[in-house]
């Protein structure tokens, strides 16, 4: 069955913004997180933890793009020997742009602990090292969950993947996938939920 020309236009014009609303009737099957991609396999022995939320719990509005649009500290541990730097994805598993979950956050040659609020840019010096490349709105930056109020709670994936070798550029989900393809040790993920907030009563 064809979908009404109104909807696909709808559903583009909201996945731009952020707040594409999840399995829309008519649309496939949302497509595979990065880190389901068989290139990217490895044993998911990392443990990714963040004091802003636990897993599969509610992403703080300060993380959210409702409010200061903070990226979340992170610390990763069980990282093997030979793990030379780290990459980092946030994916929203619920929304879909160009047959992709919508990008919220990617950083590469990143350490194992980061602070949070970390500054927008494709290259960071301070207050750690690390390079980042564009989200869903083209910011070089950490890009807050931003779902609409009619969609429901989404779930947020941030996906880190442990490397042999650092990435020496990528500016978009295709690119940093085939650097990283054949040099990931280990992988693992913090997932946390988000829904639009709701009105203030008069």
């Amino acid at each position: 069955m064809n979908t009404p020309m109104t909807l696909v236009g709808l559903t583009v014009c909201l996945a731009i913004s952020g707040q594409a609303v999840a399995q829309a009737a008519g649309n496939p099957a949302m497509p595979a997180l990065l880190n389901q991609s068989p290139a990217l396999a490895a044993p998911h022995s990392l443990r990714v933890a963040s004091p802003a939320y636990g897993r599969g719990g509610a992403i703080p509005l300060a993380n959210s793009s409702y409010g200061a649009s903070l990226s979340p500290p992170l610390r990763i541990s069980g990282a093997p020997g030979r793990t030379r730097t780290f990459a980092i994805v946030m994916e929203d598993a619920d929304a879909q742009h160009d047959g992709a979950p919508i990008l919220h956050w990617m950083a590469y040659d990143a350490p194992a602990s980061l602070p949070g609020g970390l500054p927008a840019g494709e290259s960071i010096t301070a207050p750690v090292g690390l390079r980042q490349g564009r989200n869903i709105a083209g910011q070089y930056a950490y890009r807050g969950p931003h779902p609409s109020p009619s969609s429901g709670a989404h779930h947020y994936h941030l996906e880190v993947f442990a490397l042999d070798a650092p990435i020496p550029e990528a500016q978009d989900r295709n690119t940093l996938a085939e650097a990283m393809a054949g040099h990931v040790l280990a992988q693992g993920e913090l997932v946390g939920v988000f829904a639009a907030p709701k009105p203030a009563t008069p």
